[in-house]
């Protein structure tokens, strides 16, 4: 996730903060306490909402104002998201060599670069599901999200670029994000039990949950509400995500 550093994002939202450490909050206690948030893997889910929202504003800030740069925009991304990954990478094998046994430290060992290419979702497809993992046997497990997070903003800004070439695209932009997270979705739903995996890992299936917070900002840029109704709007979003903490489980399937 990265914070907005262009004139359209550069107010700090308090709120969005906070609705990133709920997140990680539900994703923490899902693992450590799953009795108590049997639903708490949802929070990836809000993550990547997150995600696709302030990106959007990002991107669509610095071609509102022509000083949108590709090159600068991948930079931002890596220069915020792969030193303090490397770290843990390095970090966690150092730890592995000393603590762990031979098969889980050689089964990390392999992995760990999958992660730091951003890869790791495509590493995971041969395994047992995510819900099948144990924590204690695959220690890069979690960065599944940051691989489907980065493949995201290689495509997507490629495809507002090419939008804001003309006018139509530059006024209407959201109306073929909403139709390419239809298809997502559709997709997601669609594909047999089988392909549990390429459902959960992969980008095609999970980006319309990014393109999501895309429609958010589209949303956001042409509806102004009041103090009362970003309140009520706001108790309500809560209490979805509560809803669905509560009510999904691991054997519910996705999406």
């Amino acid at each position: 996730m990265t914070a907005a550093p262009t004139a359209a994002a550069s107010d700090f939202r308090p709120d969005i903060n906070g609705l990133r450490a709920l997140s990680i909050a539900l994703v923490i206690a899902y693992h450590l306490a799953p009795g108590l948030a049997p639903g708490g893997f949802a929070g990836v889910d809000v993550f990547f909402v997150i995600s696709g929202y302030l990106m959007t504003r990002i991107i669509q800030g610095g071609l509102a104002d022509g000083r949108f740069s590709l090159r600068g925009f991948y930079l931002a991304r890596l220069r915020r998201i792969w030193p303090a990954l490397a770290a843990f990478g390095a970090g966690l094998w150092l730890w592995g060599f000393f603590c762990l046994d031979p098969w889980t430290f050689q089964r990390m060992g392999d992995e760990i670069p999958f992660a730091l290419l951003f890869a790791s979702n495509f590493a995971f497809l041969g395994h047992g599901g995510y819900f099948g993992e144990s924590a204690d046997e695959n220690w890069v497990l979690h960065t599944w999200s940051v691989a489907v997070e980065w493949q995201f903003y290689l495509l997507y800004p490629l495809v507002l670029l090419a939008l804001f070439q003309w006018g139509w695209g530059r006024r209407k932009w959201w109306i073929v994000a909403a139709g390419l997270a239809a298809a997502s979705f559709a997709l997601s739903a669609a594909l047999p039990p089988r392909n549990w995996n390429v459902d959960f890992y992969m980008l095609p299936t999970r980006g319309w949950e990014l393109l999501a917070g895309a429609l958010v900002a589209a949303g956001e840029a042409r509806l102004r509400a009041g103090p009362l109704a970003r309140g009520l709007l706001q108790a309500v979003g809560l209490a979805l995500i509560v809803l669905g903490v509560v009510v999904a489980r691991p054997n519910t399937g996705w999406p």
